[in-house]
C-alpha cells in the first residue's frame, strides 16, 4: 500500500513539473493578453444572455437580447 501511494506522489510531482514547463512556454504579450480578456469577457456575456433569454417571454425583450446576441457573437468572431 505504501509503493501505491508512493508512486502516485511522483507522477502527481511530475504532472505538476510539466505544467510548470507549459506555463513557462506559453508566455503572452501584452496584446495577446488583452485580446484573450476581451474574448473572456464577450464568452461570460453572451452566456448571461443565454440565460436571460431562457427566462424571458416578452417578445420585445427577446429581441432585444438576440441582437445583443448576435452582436456579441460578431465581436467574438473579430476577436479571434
Amino acid at each position: 500500500m505504501a509503493r501505491g501511494w508512493e508512486s502516485k506522489e511522483v507522477e502527481s510531482q511530475q504532472a505538476q513539473a510539466e505544467q510548470a514547463r507549459g506555463v513557462k512556454k506559453k508566455k503572452l504579450t501584452p496584446e495577446e493578453m488583452e485580446r484573450v480578456a476581451q474574448r473572456h469577457l464577450v464568452e461570460l456575456d453572451i452566456a448571461r444572455i443565454e440565460r436571460e433569454m431562457a427566462s424571458t417571454t416578452h417578445p420585445r425583450r427577446v429581441a432585444q437580447l438576440q441582437a445583443a446576441m448576435n452582436f456579441l457573437r460578431d465581436k467574438a468572431k473579430l476577436i479571434g
